[in-house]
């Protein structure tokens, strides 16, 4: 079948769209075709909502990272003796303020490279972190 988000997509109503996605429609759910909302549009040649889709996408993939990479720092069986408390608090903090950009008005209307780019920012910013979190290497 064809959800309400599949429909919108392929007729390119954007501001349908938008609202589907403000209330959480799943952008993976496939057709019966196995078509997703987005591959609809692209068919239909709706660049404006496969911009919408994309952008979606990319924002809901960087939130998931920021909170798998927050779920890492905030671990107390996982930190214990590897972060000092301004660690902790500084890396915590980050991860809070991109998850505020993420579902800001601003990251609804930027662009992709504009993601991107945050999304580069705050794995460089993490990578101090997250190499004093991994596991010691083997000896083999």
């Amino acid at each position: 079948g064809y959800t309400s988000l599949h429909k919108a997509s392929s007729w390119g109503r954007i501001n349908a769209v938008s609202s589907l996605i403000k209330h959480g429609a799943n952008l993976s759910l496939k057709t019966c075709h196995g078509e997703t909302a987005r591959d609809l549009a692209v068919r239909y040649r709706h660049e404006g909502t496969v911009y919408l889709l994309d952008l979606t996408l990319a924002l809901q993939d960087f939130r998931a990272y920021i909170n798998d990479i927050h779920s890492q720092v905030t671990d107390p069986e996982r930190i214990v003796g590897k972060l000092n408390k301004e660690e902790k608090s500084t890396s915590n903090k980050t991860c809070e303020e991109a998850l505020a950009w993420v579902a800001s008005p601003e990251a609804q209307e930027t662009s992709l490279e504009a993601v991107a780019e945050k999304q580069a920012q705050f794995e460089e910013t993490m990578s101090h972190y997250l190499v004093k979190l991994a596991p010691p290497p083997s000896a083999e």
